[in-house]
């Protein structure tokens, strides 16, 4: 989803879309998932080679805010 900011014609880049992103849509939903399934932060950490604090961040949705599971 690209959306321009209201001061400037400058795209904003959500998601997978961001250039920095580490996961797309799909692993975010994945990670998502063994969360609620009780899988431990660091396990998913390990997982994906990223730190716990990237998870951690997923799962208090500060960031992939627009990804959605259904539990």
């Amino acid at each position: 989803m690209i959306e321009t900011r209201k001061s400037k014609d400058w795209p904003i880049f959500v998601g997978e879309n961001n250039p920095n992103s580490k996961f797309t849509n799909i692993q975010v939903s994945n990670i998502k998932e063994m969360l609620h399934e009780g899988i431990k932060q660091s396990d998913i950490a390990k997982m994906f080679n990223v730190s716990k604090s990237c998870i951690n961040k997923i799962s208090k949705n500060k960031s992939y805010k627009n990804i959605r599971h259904a539990y």
